[in-house]
């Protein structure tokens, strides 16, 4: 007794003509092929035949040069270029750039936010290296873009005068929090205390500052491929070029008030907030007792994350106090 394949061998399923109408459609060639097509063809479906292999076949297509010279033409990937988005666009829309400080409470805003737009209007957390691959037309159409690349996505879309908003923490917490989080990723020695953690060289300083006042072409040891903390290295930036970073965000708030942060962004972008009891914290963890040498050495690596955390508080607590009339 015989029972059919779960995948059967495409060998003798796939007619010339068939694998010819596909080869035009992916490569962006006219209907009627030429002779160059039809050898190539022939060649493919003889591959096709011995190995079962017709996704290799594919990618070979999408592999190359014709594919890449064609495909900005080609009617087949219109909506992934994101032609159609750009030509609906609003102008009077502003798309939303949470530059992400790693370990804030960015994660709860990112997942809200989430719930007010589809799929396809986002880039949420991915590597620099997915969103700088994002074809030019579906890029700026894009609604909320949020990762650890600094201020680039507000340089990208300044035209459609996006709103950019951030989060910041007290240093005391954050780097507390951003130990815990290498040690579990693998990024450093699970058995690596805090205190000789905050001692060695390569734990950053100002982190935080860097992840605002971040330039990818200009910021020496930037890698293109890098995620979160491991795109931040060299020399802390200065008061003057955080101070300049702020003042191209709309929005910087206390990692204490997360969701009064995303009810400022609703209020300002005309959501409306979505209704969920209590606002959700998610990939964070609660914060310990310092010794004293554990806070000695946090003071020395982050006297410009000082600055701006109590800068921070002091001009939030302001913006709310001036809503409430207080």
């Amino acid at each position: 007794m015989t029972t059919e394949p779960d995948h059967p061998d495409p060998s003798g399923t796939i007619t010339r003509d068939a694998l010819l109408r596909l080869r035009s459609c992916i490569l962006g060639r006219e209907a009627e092929p030429l002779d160059d097509m039809l050898d190539a063809v022939g060649t493919e479906l003889a591959y096709i035949d011995r190995s079962a292999d017709l996704v290799g076949v594919v990618r070979s297509w999408i592999d190359s040069d014709e594919f890449a010279y064609r495909w900005p033409a080609n009617e087949a990937f219109e909506r992934v270029r994101g032609d159609r988005a750009w030509a609906a666009l609003d102008p009077d829309v502003r798309p939303l750039v949470h530059v992400h400080v790693p370990k804030t409470g960015g994660t709860s805003l990112n997942t809200m936010l989430l719930g007010h737009f589809d799929p396809v209007e986002v880039f949420v957390q991915g590597p620099l290296r997915d969103f700088l691959s994002i074809p030019l037309a579906r890029l700026l159409s894009l609604r909320l873009i949020t990762g650890h690349f600094g201020l680039l996505p507000v340089d990208l879309l300044r035209h459609r005068r996006p709103l950019a908003f951030s989060l910041v923490r007290d240093p005391y917490e954050f780097y507390p929090s951003l130990w815990r989080y290498m040690r579990k990723v693998g990024d450093i020695d699970p058995g690596l205390s805090l205190l000789d953690w905050l001692r060695l060289p390569d734990t950053i300083p100002d982190n935080q500052s860097h992840a605002l006042a971040f330039e990818p072409t200009a910021d020496i040891g930037f890698s293109a491929t890098g995620e979160g903390t491991r795109l931040f290295h060299g020399a802390a930036p200065s008061l003057e070029r955080l101070s300049t970073a702020l003042e191209r965000l709309d929005l910087v708030a206390p990692s204490t008030d997360v969701a009064g942060l995303y009810d400022e962004i609703c209020a300002t972008a005309g959501l409306e907030p979505r209704a969920v009891g209590a606002f959700p914290r998610l990939n964070t963890t609660e914060p310990e007792p310092l010794s004293d040498d554990e806070r000695e050495l946090v003071d020395a690596k982050s006297p410009t994350d000082q600055w701006l955390y109590a800068e921070i508080c002091r001009s939030w607590a302001d913006l709310r106090s001036a809503q409430t009339g207080l």
